[in-house]
């Protein structure tokens, strides 16, 4: 590409392909930034086990508030620090939520809606930190071409076109500069 592109694949695990402006096979850079709709898919079959085990068109995470300070405590997992390349799973993601979940009683009894807002969001900013470290880390590449200026998405469902608008909003600066 002669623009510098980040490419967003999201499912149960969000990852990112960075394609430098006029790069080779061997300058590619791809890897998971964390969850993607595994937690939410996961608190909707467990705290609803009646209902239809995801976020039926992102309506929960819609009417819900994300609890910040939850969102804050699972963004320090040591997953979100560690350089890339790399590679998380579900059950990884998941069980980094439930940890930090035990950690107050005020976030155990958060309603459903709240909880997978709150999995909306670490989803949303965990992508966008990725992003930007990134960017701090290839300084040089950025630095010739400009910063990144089309972030290109792939995704399945009306939930996860929710992801999208709010990462749409949490990305301007990069997007838009």
């Amino acid at each position: 590409p002669a623009k510098n592109r980040v490419l967003l694949n999201l499912g149960g695990i969000a990852n990112i392909t960075y394609l430098p402006a006029n790069c080779s096979p061997q300058d590619v850079i791809a890897f998971d930034t964390g969850p993607g709709n595994c937690i939410s898919d996961h608190l909707c079959r467990t705290r609803d086990p009646g209902g239809p085990g995801y976020d039926v068109d992102g309506a929960r995470a819609l009417r819900g508030n994300a609890d910040t300070k939850l969102e804050l405590a699972c963004l320090r997992h040591r997953y979100f620090r560690r350089k890339h390349p790399k590679s998380t799973d579900g059950p990884e993601m998941i069980a980094m939520f439930e940890q930090a979940l035990q950690q107050s009683v005020l976030w155990m009894n958060l309603p459903l809606d709240d909880l997978v807002a709150t999995a909306a969001s670490i989803t949303v900013h965990s992508i966008r930190d990725a992003i930007l470290r990134l960017e701090k880390e290839e300084e040089r590449s950025f630095a010739t071409h400009h910063r990144i200026f089309h972030a290109i998405g792939s995704f399945v469902g009306t939930v996860q076109f929710v992801f999208f608008q709010c990462l749409a909003v949490a990305l301007c600066i990069l997007v838009c500069s």
